[in-house]
């Protein structure tokens, strides 16, 4: 099985190499494990936020600066 049939990028090639050269690894692909089964299925109540207070506290990095120029500034 070629590098890109796996979804390796040609870096990786050498540590493939490595690996497959080894008598007890085997390489295959499998969907066995499902990301969904690391989900939580427990239903409880549901998450109550407000976006634009999320924007707001996320991307001001100081909210007690202003936006209005200094009156006595030296220019």
């Amino acid at each position: 099985m070629s590098a890109p049939a796996l979804g390796l990028p040609n870096r990786f090639l050498k540590y493939q190499a490595i690996l497959v050269e080894q008598d007890d690894v085997e390489i295959v692909v499998t969907n066995i494990v499902n990301p969904t089964s690391f989900l939580s299925r427990s239903i409880g109540e549901p998450v109550i936020h407000d976006c634009l207070e999320t924007i707001e506290t996320t991307y001001s990095s100081h909210p007690d600066l202003k936006d209005t120029p200094i009156e006595d500034a030296e220019t």
